[in-house]
């Protein structure tokens, strides 16, 4: 690992964030998440670091639970339905 200049955006309503960037942010979040999915962790020595065993059954209940308890601190205005 290695640091790298960026901003950390802690608030989940993105509260510091100016309205018209939360959408292009959102959306490079997702990339970076799908880039980092594309790294062949077998390949980069990670085979035993952790449980690759029910990884994404883990995560998905980590963060489904995650994202249902943030739900009541987002804008009122958001449309998270296609989320949900």
């Amino acid at each position: 690992m290695e640091h790298v200049e960026g901003r950390v955006v802690s608030d989940p309503g993105m509260g510091p964030i100016a309205r018209d960037q939360c959408r292009p942010l959102a959306f490079a979040l997702v990339d970076t998440l799908a880039a980092l999915h594309r790294v062949d962790w077998r390949r980069q020595s990670l085979g035993d670091y952790g449980r690759p065993e029910g990884f994404m059954a883990r995560q998905v209940r980590r963060w489904s639970g995650k994202y249902s308890a943030a739900k009541s601190t987002l804008p009122t205005e958001l449309d998270h339905s296609d989320m949900d």
